[in-house]
């Protein structure tokens, strides 16, 4: 895979926003934080994704579950008990540089450290999460493509990106590096067609967080 310098330095400026946003926050503090965060996610959008209890027999019955760019506290901190596979390029970094990240904190989950370009295996997923993670690859229609046809026939993929506002911003982004942490600038208007054009239907769609240039939004999307 060429990866594009866009991509490098946004790794590189990547590791340092980690550095700087968890710079004074107690791990402790911060994780307890992070899942109320997360399962506050969950619970808007509870109407069409049941994550259940293995044992329960409710709801999709979720069993297989990947997290596509984890991060250092993506959603697999809430998801004890399924089978979930999580996939970063930077985890070692985070080891290394976070007390707030460490594999071994989490014995369920299988970690893989690469590009999600690179990520390969023969599983369908029941449940795939992409949180602000999309824009940050290397080829964002070749990632999308993978993580739809990771989904088996009745998954949900909960797609959360930042997308421009404004079509003069977007385009200007493009020109200048006024948004460097992420290689890809696209508008929400951009994000739908692409889900369309994967042959997904969006099940659900609301804005986490809307900013003066982007609006944080977050997609719930089936086959």
């Amino acid at each position: 895979m060429k990866k594009s310098r866009k991509w490098k330095l946004a790794q590189k400026l990547e590791q340092k926003w980690w550095r700087n946003y968890l710079k004074g926050k107690s791990p402790e503090e911060y994780l307890k934080w992070k899942k109320n965060y997360w399962n506050e996610m969950l619970a808007k959008i509870s109407d069409v994704v049941s994550i259940s209890p293995l044992s329960s027999g409710e709801g999709l019955g979720v069993r297989r579950i990947l997290d596509a760019g984890c991060g250092p506290a993506g959603m697999y901190i809430v998801l004890e008990g399924h089978q979930v596979d999580a996939v970063d390029p930077l985890l070692s970094v985070y080891e290394t540089d976070l007390p707030h990240f460490k594999r071994t904190m989490y014995p369920e989950v299988h970690f893989f450290q690469q590009p999600l370009e690179e990520f390969s295996t023969e599983k369908k997923y029941d449940l795939i999460f992409c949180q602000n993670a999309l824009n940050h690859v290397n080829d964002l229609d070749f990632c999308l493509s993978k993580l739809f046809s990771l989904m088996n026939e009745n998954a949900r993929f909960i797609l959360c990106v930042d997308g421009h506002r404004f079509s003069l911003l977007k385009y200007l982004f493009r020109l200048i590096p006024g948004d460097a942490l992420h290689p890809h600038q696209y508008s929400t208007e951009d994000y739908r067609k692409k889900i369309f054009a994967n042959g997904g239907k969006i099940l659900k769609e609301f804005s986490l967080k809307k900013e003066l240039v982007f609006d944080y939004r977050l997609f719930v999307i089936g086959k």
